[in-house]
């Protein structure tokens, strides 16, 4: 059985989230848990400064979040028919990553789903605050979905490999059985890889069939949004870090280019 956790702060962007989650993982016996975190900064300065910021407040937000979070499941619960799918319900007062890392040890957690939103810079406005929080400082798999993206079956699956990226054994292998649960097909689009490197990489550590592409002195996001278009990408994935991927994107003039790339699910694997 999987342990999915699913996160939510009751917008529409989580729900769609687990919506997709549901429907990707619809052939799979599995256990969704859902969590939110409540945290103390929802305190208003208005409370702050009258003194009413007390413990009587806190549990009423506590309570607030509590009956939220029960309507959720109850409504998943009922509209989820699929006899392989059950959930569970979890509230936090922790701070965002401590409790998401808590129930992660706690429930054996595989991968962690959540939506995008918007927020103020580059990688913010199209992965959000919180989605881009939780891929650069969580070590454990992540699974962002975009706002408003609609579920459909992955057939193809675009990997983006850097050459500083150390990819090992136990990652390809992951690749090769997500790409086979899902009878999808991978691509490899490389990033400024030796010749006989990559060659290597491909005919010693890869089993299953690849399109490989390799890519040198071509701005990342060029080069990732207009092979997206040409191969009908259903999903990006990367490997390890995320650092270096977001500050490249950072210093990207092609905003254009850059908010196709997160028009995607984009699934990042850990060790």
């Amino acid at each position: 059985m999987k342990h999915i956790l699913l996160l939510t702060d009751f917008s529409e962007s989580a729900r769609n989230a687990i919506d997709y989650a549901t429907a990707f993982w619809s052939e799979e016996v599995c256990t969704f848990h859902l969590l939110h975190v409540v945290r103390s900064g929802y305190y208003t300065t208005e409370s702050l400064i009258s003194g009413e910021a007390n413990a009587d407040i806190y549990e009423s937000l506590l309570s607030t979040s509590k009956t939220r979070l029960e309507t959720l499941y109850e409504s998943l619960s009922k509209t989820n028919n699929n006899s392989k799918h059950q959930f569970k319900a979890h509230l936090d007062h922790d701070s965002f990553i401590a409790a998401i890392n808590q129930l992660i040890e706690k429930e054996s957690i595989e991968v962690v789903v959540l939506g995008s939103n918007g927020a103020s810079n580059v990688s913010e406005v199209f992965f959000g605050s919180h989605a881009l929080k939780v891929m650069r400082h969580l070590e454990h798999n992540v699974l962002v979905v975009p706002e408003h993206f609609n579920f459909s079956p992955v057939k193809q699956i675009l990997v983006l490999i850097d050459s500083k990226d150390d990819l090992n054994q136990n990652q390809i292998q992951r690749i090769e059985a997500l790409s086979q649960s899902l009878k999808s097909h991978i691509h490899l689009l490389c990033m400024n890889f030796e010749d006989a490197t990559l060659e290597a990489l491909v005919t010693t550590k890869f089993t299953a069939k690849v399109h490989l592409v390799n890519i040198k002195e071509v701005p990342i996001e060029y080069a990732t949004s207009t092979y997206i278009q040409a191969n009908n990408i259903n999903m990006l994935v990367m490997l390890g870090q995320m650092e270096g991927f977001v500050d490249r994107l950072k210093g990207s003039s092609g905003k254009t280019r850059v908010s196709k790339l997160y028009q995607l699910p984009i699934l990042l694997l850990r060790e």
